[in-house]
């Protein structure tokens, strides 16, 4: 078995801090001091060779620390590749061993162990892929001590894997800091799942245009055919899954058929400059919705009969009351719909601001206004996590069909969209969760109405709202039109009263240049006052 010295591992983990710094002298020097400050590093470097202790004395003699430092961390990671050969090996032992090798060749050496009095499971839910491995009969020790009911974090660098008769032990170190966890277990059972990927889909609290939202899926999907798991249906819309995400295989070089022929009805040929520029955000705007719908009703229906990771996680029943107080507050509120979508029709009247797109607009007198809520919902840390989508859209006509992703498109001050912050079911107790349930769907509300929102509502509001940052070019159109419009005042009138030729107002303006400065100064004014409703609304 493969074994590593602290020595070595500190040697290593001084290499990573240290050697990107090795030319700056000064700054090397210092980053030194302070990390043999640590008791730990201090402590070890002691019982090395007399040697070795001496470098790292002052005056330090930089080049030869840095040599040691890549000689040692070479030789650390040639170890660490020795003891993943041994450990996939020992690994052929169980059932379905490549899963279980693949669980350990994706984890970046840290996991969470969830431990009770007879079993410790490792659980990794990522891109709607389950990986899940039970340790049966599991006697477990961490940092020393025996761990009963816990779940605890376990962060590491190497595994070793042993048996001894009819038991296995399982080792994780942590070379870095002298930790470790053992695990004492009759065998190792496994399970591989896939659950649906646009429930499921991790990245939607992060998405802020609508074809982000269609990359979250498709990344999902992607996990989905990579984990080796993938149903048919997904399979037969794999070379435009891949090609959505970003994967740059040779199967995927060429456009897929399903997106070429989307890139022929829509005419797109001069709006996307390479294959794999599907992400411009000139793809955002309204007109190319229909393009996004079919791509997006691909991926939908091939995740039709995949459940989700909260449908298999929890109680029927605890889902179905999460789901009513849901809808019940927000038909109290006057929405139509049941959990998740739920939309009201009105009108706006009074002028509103709002942000969409990075540019702030001001609205009033619309018929046709739908505000929608879309409610996502997942299974994470023994809770359930909702995050309240809210949108809003104005329409034309009080009979056109929108819902939560049309409200994503860029449609020029006639659409706005952002995501209010989570809210925790069963983290707290029944009477805190309902009052937080009533707080969040009503912020929601004022949300997507675009009404003057409440102190409380910062608590929860707006975990994405587009690009916050100010649009530098809009303000310098905004000073440059109101300059030029306060300084041609005087000009104008001359123009229109007097009958000045052009070539006279010049002339006259060039004379009296305080007509330029009140230009300039009006159009600094309308640039303060426009920067600060811009800033205004990116509060909002």
């Amino acid at each position: 078995m493969t074994e590593i010295s602290k020595e070595l591992a500190v040697l290593s983990s001084l290499y990573e801090i240290l050697y990107e710094s090795r030319n700056d002298e000064a700054f090397f020097t210092e980053t030194l001091r302070k990390e043999l400050e640590n008791d730990y590093v201090r402590s070890t470097l002691m019982w090395t060779e007399e040697k070795t202790r001496n470098l790292f004395r002052e005056p330090f003699k930089i080049k030869e620390i840095a040599s040691l430092l890549k000689k040692s961390n070479k030789e650390y990671e040639r170890l660490l590749q020795i003891n993943r050969e041994e450990l996939f090996e020992a690994l052929n032992d169980f059932d379905n061993a490549d899963y279980i090798k693949d669980y350990f060749e994706s984890n970046n050496n840290s996991f969470v162990l969830n431990i009770t009095q007879s079993q410790a499971k490792l659980v990794e839910f990522a891109e709607s892929v389950l990986h899940e491995l039970t340790f049966e009969s599991a006697e477990v020790q961490a940092s020393g001590k025996r761990i009963t009911e816990s779940i605890t974090s376990v962060d590491y660098d190497a595994i070793y894997l042993t048996k001894n008769d009819d038991s296995y032990f399982i080792e994780f170190k942590d070379y870095h800091n002298d930790l470790g966890c053992q695990i004492k277990f009759s065998n190792l059972s496994t399970v591989f799942k896939v659950y649906n990927a646009v429930a499921d889909s991790i990245f939607i609290p992060l998405i802020d245009t609508p074809w982000q939202y269609i990359k979250a899926i498709a990344d999902n999907i992607n996990a989905h055919l990579e984990s080796g798991l993938a149903t048919d249906k997904e399979k037969r819309i794999s070379a435009l899954v891949r090609h959505i995400a970003g994967v740059r295989l040779i199967e995927s070089a060429t456009i897929p058929p399903q997106l070429y022929e989307l890139i022929k009805k829509y005419n797109l040929h001069n709006v996307l400059k390479s294959p794999f520029d599907l992400l411009t955000p000139a793809l955002c705007k309204k007109k190319y919705e229909p393009f996004w719908r079919e791509i997006f009703n691909m991926l939908v229906e091939s995740q039709e009969g995949i459940p989700s990771y909260l449908e298999d996680s929890v109680s029927q029943e605890a889902f179905e009351n999460h789901k009513n107080l849901i809808t019940k507050r927000m038909n109290s509120l006057g929405y139509e719909g049941s959990y998740p979508d739920f939309y009201k029709k009105d009108r706006v009247m009074k002028p509103t601001m709002f942000r969409s797109y990075n540019m702030s607009y001001v609205v009033s007198c619309k018929k046709y206004a739908e505000h929608h809520i879309h409610c996502w919902s997942v299974w994470q840390d023994g809770v359930i996590n909702t995050n309240i989508i809210v949108g809003v859209i104005f329409n034309k006509s009080d009979d056109a069909v929108t819902d939560i992703y049309s409200t994503m498109f860029d449609n020029n001050g006639k659409a706005a969209f952002s995501i209010i912050s989570t809210l925790y079911c069963e983290s707290m107790s029944a009477e805190t969760y309902e009052e937080n349930t009533k707080r969040i769907t009503e912020a929601a509300v004022r949300k997507a109405e675009l009404k003057k929102q409440e102190k409380s509502d910062y608590d929860f509001n707006n975990v994405l709202t587009r690009d916050k940052k100010l649009n530098l070019f809009a303000l310098l159109i905004v000073f440059v039109l109101f300059s030029l419009g306060f300084s041609l005042i005087a000009p104008l009138l001359l123009f229109v009263m007097e009958g000045k030729s052009i070539s006279e107002i010049f002339t006259f303006m060039k004379e009296n240049p305080v007509f330029s400065y009140i230009g300039i100064g009006g159009g600094a004014l309308a640039t303060v006052i426009f920067t600060w409703l811009e800033w205004k609304s990116t509060k909002k």
